[in-house]
């Protein structure tokens, strides 16, 4: 008798379960796509405030201009740096393997 009342308790349960499920799964992509519009708008949010802000810091387009032609000089000899790194690794491993 009491093995029968557990049973059935187990029935119940998982009747209520396989109901719970579907809205749980439900809930659960609704939660996922709503986490998904929210990063999107955060990083639309992020470049608006960016434009906002390069927007106030350039008077006019002159100014903004000539700050582009620093930045791409800047990251010009930055490259070439890099390159010159490069090729001087590469001719110690020459000279490593050489030996």
């Amino acid at each position: 008798e009491e093995l029968a009342q557990v049973e059935e308790q187990i029935k119940t349960a998982q009747e209520a379960l396989s109901q719970v499920i579907p809205q749980f799964h439900e809930q659960k992509e609704i939660e996922e796509s709503c986490n998904s519009q929210l990063r999107v708008n955060e990083q639309r949010r992020t470049e608006l405030y960016a434009k906002k802000g390069r927007n106030l810091e350039f008077t006019d387009q002159k100014k903004r201009d000539e700050w582009i032609r620093s930045e791409l000089k800047t990251y010009g000899s930055n490259l070439s740096d890099k390159e010159e790194q490069q090729k001087s690794v590469e001719r110690e491993i020459t000279r490593i393997h050489d030996a």
